[in-house]
């Protein structure tokens, strides 16, 4: 019989207790997740450094988390003020990719693959999304691209969940007005 799947509490026990292994298979596990938290808010040239980054902070203190909350919530914490670190210290507003990505979840949303044709809809999607403020950007994108819970939002935000509920209805709202301005 095969073992179950052990779950993020599990490794990172097993990894405080010493357990390399363990730690090794948590942040594998959690690798793609940080890539696309910065594909979707960064050029493509700073991604795998600040995913690095991230790792490094992770793994130079695996005590810091407490075990409130969900650990991947966690990790797009520490990546979200590695990034607010990057901008910073290049003196830059947050840059947005020019690539269009996938957005096949928030397209759905706004149907409009009855209006455009795929790539016409892509190009219009991420061009109406780099006109959201931040950290309404961050949310939106948390939610429909990362597949990000709102308490998980509320975690790595530091807000409530009311709050964030309220900002994806208001980013959703503002996306729809973009994309039918168009």
């Amino acid at each position: 019989m095969s073992q179950p799947k052990l779950t993020d509490d599990d490794l990172l026990e097993r990894w405080r207790a010493g357990e390399l292994g363990a730690g090794s298979a948590l942040l594998s596990r959690h690798w793609m997740t940080l890539r696309r938290f910065f594909m979707y808010r960064i050029s493509q040239d700073y991604v795998d450094d600040l995913v690095q980054e991230t790792l490094s902070q992770v793994v130079a203190s695996p005590g810091n988390y407490r075990g409130v909350g969900v650990f991947r919530s966690y990790l797009l914490g520490i990546a979200r003020r590695v990034l607010m670190h990057h901008y910073r210290s290049r003196n830059r507003s947050p840059e947005r990719s020019s690539e269009p990505l996938g957005f096949h979840d928030l397209i759905s949303t706004f149907d409009l693959e009855e209006r455009a044709s795929d790539g016409q809809a892509y190009a219009r999607l991420h061009e109406a999304l780099a006109k959201l403020p931040e950290p309404m950007h961050e949310i939106v994108v948390g939610k429909y691209f990362q597949g990000l819970s709102v308490r998980e939002l509320a975690t790595m935000f530091g807000m409530n969940e009311q709050t964030i509920k309220s900002t994806l209805f208001r980013g959703r709202s503002k996306l729809s007005k973009l994309l039918v301005e168009e």
